[in-house]
């Protein structure tokens, strides 16, 4: 398995392809889900072929974990999401959440074409009602997505990025970024991580660093 393996979440219309493209560009080892493991399932057989539908999106299993328990690269950003997602958590040193506002969602949502995603109007709004609910794996770390891509893959400023807040198992004394704004980190702070985080995919206790 990577050392560290990062999964890039959100809903469709957040930015994980540009953030994709933008790791690449930047030297980064990373995986677009909806190119390479994605695909529509048929719903009672489960195999590729069903209809196009936000229900049938899934991670074929073999790729994903086959790619997830590579012992190369040492770093690997995931970007995507699926119905299926959370079977694969475990797989993640930590999940980064893509997060925007429903009217830049509905913006970006309408402003494609069919050749990005071929879906009905409902199936946007359907997309909007989950933004509105804050749907999100357990123990996710917000990314606000609606700032310039450049600050949302690798910003220094007081939020959070993908590539700013890298983790760590240490007890050292760092910034931590967490829910969007950055703590001392000391040993009262990592007693109350692990009481929070007891049920999602974190450590226990981490380090904040910085790849590049």
């Amino acid at each position: 398995m990577a050392r560290r393996n990062y999964l890039v979440e959100g809903l469709s219309g957040a930015g994980k392809s540009s953030v994709y493209e933008e790791l690449i560009r930047r030297g980064y080892k990373a995986v677009s889900t909806d190119r390479v493991w994605a695909y529509y399932a048929d719903p009672d057989t489960g195999l590729p072929g069903g209809p196009i539908h936000h229900d049938n999106w899934m991670w074929d299993r073999k790729k994903a974990v086959s790619e997830l328990e590579s012992p190369e690269p040492e770093v690997l950003f995931v970007c995507g999401s699926s119905r299926n997602r959370d079977h694969f958590l475990p797989h993640f040193t930590k999940v980064l959440n893509l997060r925007i506002d429903n009217d830049t969602m509905r913006r970006r949502l309408y402003a494609r074409t069919a050749d990005d995603w071929d879906v009905e109007p409902g199936e946007i709004e359907r997309v909007l009602e989950l933004n509105r609910s804050g749907e999100k794996p357990a123990g996710a770390i917000d990314v606000d997505a609606t700032q310039p891509l450049n600050q949302v893959v690798a910003g220094r400023g007081p939020g959070c990025s993908i590539t700013g807040p890298i983790w760590r198992g240490s007890r050292a004394h760092v910034n931590r970024c967490h829910r969007g704004v950055h703590v001392r980190w000391s040993p009262a702070v990592a007693r109350a991580s692990r009481q929070s985080s007891a049920n999602s995919v974190a450590h226990p206790s981490v380090q904040l660093t910085h790849l590049s």
